[in-house]
């Protein structure tokens, strides 16, 4: 019996040993390309950041970001709580029809609250300026979809925040709750990842359009393209299932005299990124990704200006409003550090769009930059 334990003993160290020595050995990984985020390097040491706990703390993300065969192991884990028929794991939904959804339980009120007022305050300042303002807060495929959710799933309320936004913003905001609702069959969330597809964009354009009193476009106007079948998004790569359903990626609106500069520097003569469809992040076809500042000269010579203050669910719509501006500025806060008043002025901006999902809308630390 003692022999026994000794042997799981000598193998359980031999394992820890091996599995340390690699771990030694193996090369730093800068960038996951599965999980679409920068991994945890070795953290700087200091006396202070020891003392306090910092050190320790810093140390323990960096060797959970760098374990060798980290993704194996967690595809494993997770099939291993599937199989026994778990509802959900490493945050992630197991919903009906091959959905994935981030459980979101709760988001930081206060936060919303002061987002809220930003705005508001904002938006009164650009109607002084004669500068016309909406705000299109998108509700998240959890909420739309919530019938796909797994029985006795939690999730918050998202219509909580819509009614909040509308009684700050009046009809300066644009609920596009009822029609995602009318359309919740047709594929406008991926099942893989956070975003909206191109055609949940669509749906919720045409409302603008209506908003705006621009002509409204069916769906036929546009030559829709498939230009991915193999799309693995962000929420899939927290659980990374074998055997998933993937998502295709469809672009709906031609590029054709479209110039697109990127932080000042990098330029296109394009809307999409093709070599994005070679990544994992497949999803930055659409204007490259996330940018602090990306500016889009139409062919269209209307003297319309538009401004948009946006998270990622922007990238597939913004295309559609080509046809209706002259151009287009878009600014992420997350990496924006400029001024919001200069752009008024210096892009002579006639419209301005504030475009979120209503859970990054709520809990963006970032947005008290719009007052700059």
């Amino acid at each position: 019996m003692k022999s026994n334990h000794y042997m799981i003993t000598i193998t359980f160290a031999l394992l820890l040993g091996g599995l340390t020595a690699l771990n030694a050995i193996t090369p730093v990984k800068g960038f996951s390309e599965s999980e679409n985020r920068y991994l945890a390097t070795f953290p700087k040491f200091s006396r202070e950041k020891l003392l306090d706990g910092t050190f320790n703390a810093e140390f323990e993300t960096y060797t959970t970001d760098q374990f060798p065969f980290r993704d194996a192991f967690i595809g494993l884990n997770v099939m291993s709580e599937y199989l026994v028929g778990k509802k959900d794991s490493n945050g992630v939904y197991f919903g009906e029809d091959g959905y994935l959804f981030e459980k979101v339980d709760t988001i930081k009120e206060q936060q919303l609250e002061k987002n809220i007022q930003s705005l508001k305050t904002f938006f009164q300042t650009l109607m002084e300026k004669n500068i016309t303002p909406v705000a299109m807060i998108v509700p998240t495929a959890p909420f739309i979809l919530r019938d796909k959710l797994p029985s006795f799933a939690t999730q918050y309320d998202q219509q909580l925040i819509l009614e909040k936004l509308e009684g700050a913003l009046g009809d300066k905001f644009l609920n596009t709750l009822s029609i995602l609702s009318k359309n919740q069959n047709d594929d406008i969330y991926y099942r893989t990842d956070h975003h909206w597809t191109t055609k949940g964009a669509f749906f919720a354009y045409q409302q603008l359009c209506r908003h705006w009193e621009f002509v409204i476009p069916s769906e036929d106007t546009y030559a829709k393209e498939l230009v991915s079948d193999s799309f693995l998004g962000t929420v899939y790569s927290k659980v990374q299932l074998p055997y998933i359903q993937t998502d295709s990626i469809y672009r709906y609106v031609a590029d054709d005299g479209i110039h697109v500069t990127y932080d000042y520097e990098k330029e296109s003569e394009s809307l999409y990124q093709n070599d994005a469809l070679a990544k994992r992040d497949k999803y930055a076809y659409f204007l490259d990704g996330n940018h602090a500042i990306t500016e889009i000269k139409t062919n269209s010579a209307n003297g319309k200006h538009l401004l948009i203050i946006k998270d990622s669910f922007a990238h597939c719509f913004v295309p559609f409003l080509t046809a209706n501006f002259e151009t287009i500025t878009m600014i992420d806060y997350r990496y924006f550090n400029g001024s919001t008043k200069e752009l008024l002025a210096t892009q002579s901006i006639t419209d301005v769009l504030v475009l979120y999902n209503s859970i990054n809308f709520a809990e963006d630390t970032d947005f008290y930059a719009i007052k700059r």
